[in-house]
């Protein structure tokens, strides 16, 4: 497996990634509660992962529930 700088993440962006596939693996997040989820919910549910803030989900909001 490559480590994080042959991936060229930072490893606060690692940490990101682990934390968002964790939440997938046991269960906190899944595509179904993502594109079910009202938007106040949702901003919950993902802004709960490390590295996922508020701003990030006003760019992106629009695109994730399309």
């Amino acid at each position: 497996m490559a480590g994080h700088h042959e991936l060229s993440l930072s490893f606060g962006r690692l940490l990101s990634v682990q934390d968002l596939a964790t939440r997938f693996a046991d269960g906190r997040l899944s595509n179904g509660k993502i594109l079910n989820a009202e938007d106040e919910e949702l901003y919950e549910l993902l802004t709960a992962v490390r590295g996922i803030g508020k701003v990030e989900l006003d760019s992106s909001l629009p695109t994730i529930k399309a």
